[in-house]
């Protein structure tokens, strides 16, 4: 159940907060190389066919990391809101099934839902109007998981009344208030591919370099999903002509973000689009002087280290054309990337970076 707030006083800066409390909640263990969780509501109808609906159950769900090599193939369409003409048994029956088969950490029952009841009251042909003029200060109301009505309406693909929430922010930190899992709309706008809705936040003054639970950035996550037009929004700076659209000043931020930022496990985002194959984003950091010879927090690897280690000629290509990319680069255990190509066998690779002047191992006097 939601806790009443006293919102009688508040200045802008304070965070309009219930209180954080868990009561029957059931906890499952989370699978610590899965740490990309999203808040979504949903019901099935079975297994193969998932439907979803604001009026039940919640579930967190777990995505794979940088590196991971499984995928959940029925997973893309979480966000998405159907049919509502299961029962309440049937569908919290589904939607614990659900959160078990995508390793989910956690599981809320209905009393979470009151705010996503109340985020379709706007809807309908009077739903605009409502939402145009609700106060900001139960829009930005949090409730127990840390989510308010921005946060619901993203996942949700609510587009129109996310933008009329963006617009009712006070001021630029209030769209960055974090939930649980330390996601902020921007975050959310992210993972669920919503652009124009991460472009808005960016101009509305949202802060890029907000880390979630597992240290990821906005830019992490769209450099590791590959996409393109969020990563532009995330690297171009906010113009002049954009900021009229706010009520209020922003602050200065830098834009693109620090882009040498790592998440917790040690990983760039220019490591995020190397080892998932985006080649048009790594060529976009590369754009924005990206340092091409940044190395993994674990490993020391450089991305050319890791393109030799999985034999990618077309990365492999792409960074011989940067005269800055150090050939030699060593990673914590001394090996250069010439050495992991030989001992993956990786003949063509090999063959490149002996001709781009490349050595090896005992050849090497330089640790770079």
């Amino acid at each position: 159940m939601l806790k009443a707030v006293n919102m009688t006083m508040m200045n802008e800066d304070e965070v309009p907060n219930s209180t954080y409390s868990y009561p029957n909640t059931h906890f499952v263990q989370q699978n610590r190389f899965l740490p990309d969780v999203v808040h979504c509501t949903m019901k099935m109808d079975s297994l193969n066919q998932v439907n979803y609906n604001t009026d039940h159950g919640r579930c967190v769900m777990t995505e794979t990391t940088a590196y991971g090599t499984e995928q959940y193939p029925d997973t893309a369409p979480v966000f998405s809101r159907v049919n509502k003409k299961m029962s309440y048994r049937e569908s919290q029956r589904d939607i614990n099934d659900l959160c078990e088969q995508l390793d989910s950490v956690e599981m809320i029952g209905d009393g979470s839902m009151k705010r996503l009841n109340e985020l379709e009251s706007f809807e309908g042909n009077h739903g605009g109007h409502v939402a145009a003029n609700i106060d900001a200060s139960r829009i930005y109301l949090r409730d127990k998981d840390g989510d308010t009505l921005l946060h619901i309406a993203i996942i949700l693909r609510e587009v129109t009344l996310a933008m009329v929430f963006i617009g009712k922010a006070p001021s630029n930190t209030w769209l960055s208030f974090t939930n649980v899992l330390f996601q902020t709309p921007l975050h959310l706008s992210v993972l669920t591919n919503q652009p124009e809705v991460t472009r808005r936040l960016i101009v509305a003054g949202a802060e890029v370099d907000k880390r979630d639970k597992d240290g990821n950035t906005s830019l992490h996550i769209a450099c590791r999903q590959g996409q393109h037009k969020n990563v532009q929004n995330l690297l171009e700076p906010v113009r002049y002509h954009e900021i009229k659209q706010n009520s209020y000043d922003i602050p200065y931020q830098t834009i693109p973000q620090d882009l040498s930022i790592k998440n917790y496990e040690g990983i760039t985002c220019l490591h995020l689009a190397a080892s998932h194959g985006h080649l048009d984003i790594v060529s976009m950091l590369l754009d924005k002087d990206i340092d091409v010879n940044l190395k993994e927090g674990k490993t020391g690897r450089t991305i050319l280290h890791n393109a030799c280690l999985t034999g990618d000629l077309n990365l492999v290509k792409l960074l011989l054309r940067h005269r800055s990319c150090n050939l030699n680069a060593r990673a914590f255990d001394g090996s250069t990337p010439f050495d992991i190509a030989r001992i993956r066998d990786h003949e063509d690779t090999c063959l490149i970076l002996a001709a781009a002047g490349a050595g090896y191992g005992e050849d090497l006097t330089d640790s770079d």
